[in-house]
């Protein structure tokens, strides 16, 4: 060690200098050689403070060390100073707002999917097939895409501006949309020609599976059942555990849906029940990369138990626990502590679910017309014409041979 050293311990923040002599949380004396390096640290510090051409403060290199050693860990797990834990707070409560849209990516920008009732961005006259090329005069590309789609969302009362392609017009169009609370609705459905059903989660929040078993059955009606549902995923970004486990017991009367393993966490497998149950509702789930989390469970436990088709493009590969540990100068650490696995014991965080059937918002399904049950697309929504996975969805559906069984 330098003789510098007595210093640079007066220039870290106490809670850097108990990681040399805190016990560990069973009482015992943690090994010294494992924590060796800090010297080298320590002496890194030094002569950054001391020699640097440019005056620095110890707490800001103190954040960035520990940000760099969550960086090799995995992308949920980071380390927030005291001023982005605070911002990280007004976010997670809710005091960020948005616009009121769901969108999908594509090569040439972001596709508006959906402008959602009463929001901010039906009243700036925003339209579904509307096509973002711009956010704040910031033209969107594949780099800077997901940050930009992030910016979207900002204070209540604020204005983000967007520039957009639309169908039929020219040039570019220009909306100034001011920024407010959404209520997103959990479920969307509709009935379709031919006996099939369409039932949408937008996100799995209080009551989704208690939403979607009422959605079941108002298409259904008294005299009227289905002979086959897609379960539209798409977009999905996650939420609450417990109602994607729900929603998947509604289509399994046995197994496992998922188990939450980690090394310092209790495993706990969640089971279908039977009671319920609608394991003879033929049954292809849509997915894209925006499925993430409880969506991806709901889509995994279905694919491992044979129970559903998969149709889309690779899910998102959010399958992790994260927990926040608090800080006494005001920053915090939110660490994955366990990840959840499929039945069949596949671990979806990194890798995603990959779909049975991979089509694209560019492929397109062509009618053939030699299959006997293809849809009279004359019939169908215009919206689902318009949708090559939604296309590719019934088509499945009205080749399903569990159809033809008495």
């Amino acid at each position: 060690m330098t003789p510098h050293l007595p210093r640079i311990r007066r220039l870290l923040p106490v809670a850097a200098l108990l990681l040399l002599v805190a016990p560990d949380a069973a009482g015992r004396e943690k090994p010294s050689d494992e924590y060796q390096p800090l010297e080298s640290f320590y002496d890194a510090l030094y002569f950054i403070q001391k020699h640097y051409v440019d005056d620095v403060e110890s707490a800001g290199l103190v954040y960035d060390a520990i940000q760099g050693m969550t960086e090799g860990l995995d992308t949920p797990s980071t380390y927030m100073s005291p001023d982005e834990y605070r911002s990280f707070r007004d976010d997670t409560i809710g005091r960020y707002y948005g616009v009121g849209i769901l969108t999908r990516p594509e090569a040439e920008g972001i596709v508006i999917d959906k402008v959602f009732a009463r929001s901010p961005a039906e009243r700036a006259g925003l339209a579904a097939g509307d096509r973002i090329v711009a956010v704040d005069a910031r033209v969107l590309t594949e780099d800077n895409r997901e940050e930009l789609m992030s910016s979207i969302k900002g204070r209540r009362g604020t204005l983000v501006h967007l520039m957009i392609e639309r169908e039929g017009e020219d040039a570019p169009l220009e909306f100034e949309v001011a920024r407010d609370r959404i209520r997103t609705p959990s479920v969307e459905s509709e009935r379709l020609p031919d006996d099939l059903g369409w039932i949408r989660i937008f996100q799995f929040q209080e009551n989704t599976g208690r939403e979607v078993r009422r959605a079941l059955s108002s298409l259904e009606g008294r005299d009227q059942p289905l002979v086959g549902l897609v379960l539209d995923l798409r977009s999905n970004p996650g939420g609450f555990l417990d109602e994607a486990v729900a929603v998947a017991d509604i289509f399994l009367d046995e197994g496992v849906i998922v188990t939450t393993r980690g090394r310092a966490v209790e495993e706990v497998a969640e089971v279908a029940h039977q009671p319920g149950s609608r394991t003879d509702l033929p049954l292809v789930v849509l997915q894209d990369h925006g499925t993430a989390s409880a969506a991806e469970i709901v889509a995994g436990a279905l694919q491992d138990h044979d129970r559903a088709e998969l149709i889309g493009t690779s899910s998102f590969g959010k399958g992790s626990v994260q927990t926040t540990y608090e800080f006494a100068d005001g920053s915090a650490l939110k660490l994955t502590i366990a990840r959840y696995y499929t039945p069949d014991d596949r671990s979806i965080h990194g890798t995603g679910i990959q779909p049975d059937r991979l089509v694209t918002w560019a492929d397109g399904v062509e009618e053939d017309e030699s299959q006997p049950d293809e849809p009279d697309w004359a019939l169908m929504p215009e919206w689902v014409v318009r949708d090559p996975q939604m296309r590719a969805a019934v088509i499945a559906l009205l080749e399903d041979p569990a159809r033809a069984e008495p």
